[in-house]
């Protein structure tokens, strides 16, 4: 799959390869509307991993235009993925 989108791990998190902790954050920047939804359901795909060990859920946050964080957060019950917009 084919994207003009940008994920990169938040500071601290760890890569999500064998032997390592898979990552609890992501930030997602995406050039158009149109790949944004791919890219959130990538991100949300490898946070799930740190969700799951974890049994929290998934909070998307939206940073800025065409910017999210997607985190495993303990205040989303275990399953569930919530999309909120950041105070500006």
């Amino acid at each position: 799959m084919h994207t003009s989108a940008n994920i990169k791990q938040a500071a601290g998190a760890a890569l999500v390869r064998e032997g390592l902790r898979p990552t609890g954050m992501l930030e997602v920047s995406v050039a158009a509307h149109s790949t944004g939804a791919g890219a959130l359901d990538d991100a949300v795909a490898v946070v799930s991993v740190a969700a799951a060990e974890h049994k929290i859920g998934i909070l998307i946050s939206r940073i800025g235009e065409d910017r999210y964080i997607v985190r495993a957060h303990p205040s989303v019950p275990y399953g569930l993925v919530r999309q909120a917009m950041a105070d500006r």
